[in-house]
């Protein structure tokens, strides 16, 4: 009869999650923490109501609270539950890294590139049109790039 078992914990495959994969799954455990404080902030009855100031203070102190519970430890395991969700872990490979990290920088390189031409025009020219094409390059940059992720989901 066997007493025990030596197996060890299968580790996350951290190594090849983009950047903006883990800044989307922190802020989403973040949001869920902070809805989570709220909600049993307002299950404590209360002798009085609060001002509007110190419900502000209270809801500032609840995000920072929120914020540390998330940064703390990869969060309270939400987080590798959403990453399993939106970036499987069969696609977390070198190539596909790569691949989305290429994306983003172009992306983001596109996105300065019209920025300080918008700026430019605004200085030689006076014109405000160019926030119309910042606003509709973002929209079909951000489309092309669900459209990628959803076929790199795929394979």
């Amino acid at each position: 009869m066997i007493d025990s078992i030596n197996v060890a914990p299968k580790k996350a495959n951290n190594n090849f999650i983009p950047k903006p994969y883990l800044d989307i799954a922190k802020g989403m455990e973040q949001q869920y923490m902070d809805f989570l404080i709220a909600q049993m902030r307002k299950s404590i009855p209360q002798q009085e109501d609060d001002s509007t100031s110190m419900g502000y203070y209270k809801s500032l102190l609840d995000s920072e609270f929120s914020k540390i519970m998330a940064a703390k430890n990869e969060g309270k395991g939400l987080q590798k539950i959403i990453l399993d969700q939106v970036y499987p872990e069969k696609n977390r490979t070198k190539q596909n890294y790569d691949r989305i990290m290429r994306e983003v920088n172009q992306r983001q390189m596109r996105v300065r590139k019209i920025q300080s031409e918008h700026h430019f025009d605004i200085i030689n020219n006076g014109h405000q049109d160019n926030k119309n094409k910042l606003a509709t390059y973002e929209k079909i940059s951000s489309y092309i790039a669900s459209k990628a992720d959803s076929k790199a989901l795929k394979n």
